[in-house]
């Protein structure tokens, strides 16, 4: 594929040079060109579409948002009003995996009654407070900081739930959000045991994590929503924390030198 786009581009330059010398060429060359650029982009949507590892990702992408929506249900079976943080996108195959999360989420709270205020997020800005002087990362590399949800809600109003697929520093744990929100977040690392805490008290309601015990190389059964979601996640919850800490520990966000 990356020859042909190599090809491409040359005759583009070639049809350029020539237009002058001759002109049949360029008039017949580049419309010529475009039409093949069109057939390639196609054939790679359609390749793309049929990729079977891409489809996985997508249905274990749609499996964990069902599971989250369920718990945002059972936690609220009335509904309410939801603010949703999800990253943002325009690279395939990323965007897909997200739109399948987002469509599983959607599908799993439709008909209950929820509003939803969505915030988008681009994963490779800076945190608010997020970096030292020393060290540029990225909010998908160190987590959404506290001052950013404060920020959410400042501008967004009171929400019953905070539902997050992008992972939390440790000061969210810790932090002021008033008691009355829920939080929902898909963490996916180790937990700490703030994170454990905040669980405990109820601060937290749910969090997704990576089920260490899983071998990804293996494809989830076929099967519900929840049975894809096991072969590769974990739900902590309030009634689950010891079973899951055994399973997985917790981690020191912040170790000793």
């Amino acid at each position: 594929m990356n020859t042909l786009l190599i090809v491409l581009f040359v005759g583009l330059v070639a049809c350029i040079v020539l237009r002058k010398s001759h002109p049949g060429v360029a008039r017949i060359g580049i419309p010529l060109l475009a039409v093949i650029a069109v057939v390639v982009a196609g054939m790679n949507l359609v390749k793309n579409q049929g990729n079977p590892t891409l489809q996985i990702a997508g249905d274990i992408a749609a499996a964990q948002g069902v599971v989250l929506g369920e718990a945002v249900v059972q936690a609220f079976p009335d509904g309410g009003r939801l603010l949703v943080a999800q990253w943002e996108s325009q690279m395939e195959p990323t965007a897909g995996i997200i739109r399948s999360n987002m469509e599983g989420f959607s599908r799993a709270i439709r008909s209950h009654g929820f509003e939803e205020v969505g915030v988008g997020l681009d994963p490779f800005a800076s945190p608010l407070g997020g970096a030292n002087e020393d060290e540029v990362m990225s909010l998908s590399e160190l987590g959404i900081p506290a001052t950013m949800v404060q920020g959410w809600l400042t501008e967004h109003g009171p929400v019953d739930a905070i539902v997050s697929f992008c992972s939390f520093q440790t000061d969210v744990y810790l932090s002021g959000i008033p008691s009355t929100t829920r939080i929902f977040v898909v963490a996916q690392d180790e937990p700490t045991q703030e994170m454990v805490d905040a669980v405990v008290q109820h601060s937290v309601t749910a969090v997704v994590l990576r089920d260490p015990e899983s071998d990804w190389r293996v494809q989830p059964p076929e099967g519900s929503a929840r049975e894809v979601f096991d072969h590769r996640y974990l739900l902590l919850t309030k009634d689950n924390v010891d079973q899951v800490q055994d399973r997985v520990g917790t981690v020191d966000p912040d170790p000793e030198p």
